[in-house]
């Protein structure tokens, strides 16, 4: 059976105009008959625990589980910054734990200036199919 959930981040004009919180978007996904919601580390207000318990709880009363728990991180953009960008991870890995969540879900962030490294000396692949060989 497949369930379907909504990750925070789908409302974050809402989220950032000030028009929404996790609370508010909890009840949303509750009356768009959703069966989870993956709560964004960024939405979060407070990483106390009675907070997380009340979001837990909230989750709970509305039938919803947290299928997994996001993290926004740029280990691409900033090579000086990558142990605080472990850190927010493994910070992300504990609350995700206590929320309930079985997986934590990394966006690992940009590609630093200048493009990929990886890539620069790939061929770019030429448009259209190829002549056919006589």
């Amino acid at each position: 059976m497949m369930r379907l959930s909504c990750l925070s981040l789908s409302y974050q004009n809402q989220f950032r105009a000030g028009k929404m919180d996790l609370p508010a978007f909890i009840r949303t996904a509750r009356a768009l008959s959703l069966d989870g919601v993956d709560l964004h580390m960024r939405n979060l207000k407070s990483f106390d625990r009675i907070h997380l318990k009340q979001l837990r709880r909230l989750c709970l009363d509305n039938g919803l589980s947290i299928p997994s728990f996001p993290v926004s991180t740029e280990f691409g953009l900033y090579p000086d910054r990558i142990n605080a960008e472990i850190e927010k991870c493994r910070v992300a890995m504990e609350t995700g734990l206590f929320l309930g969540a079985p997986l934590v879900r990394v966006f690992v962030g940009s590609t630093p200036p200048g493009g990929n490294p990886l890539r620069r000396n790939r061929r770019r692949p030429r448009h259209g199919p190829r002549p056919a060989k006589p």
